[in-house]
């Protein structure tokens, strides 16, 4: 499995716009499909980001949009 993060991503292209983390996403997201991986991107943060990765047939997402960081007893009362 490959994690991507977006925050990270997008501290690596601080003079660009927030929808271009998403032209290099695009291609990391293949070239993990390729070589047979799932990908999980992290830094979800609203539905429109959602809908993108579901474009991209990024599989796994995590972020502020789904849940704020939990403690491990917050996430067992959660589930």
């Amino acid at each position: 499995m490959v994690k991507i993060n977006l925050d990270e991503l997008s501290a690596l292209l601080p003079s660009h716009a927030a929808s271009d983390r998403f032209l290099v996403l695009a291609p990391v997201i293949q070239l993990a499909h390729n070589l047979g991986m799932q990908v999980a991107v992290d830094g979800i943060r609203s539905d429109e980001e959602v809908a993108k990765l579901q474009s991209l047939e990024a599989v796994f997402a995590q972020g502020s949009l789904f849940s704020p960081p939990l403690s491990g007893k917050e996430a067992e009362a959660w589930l």
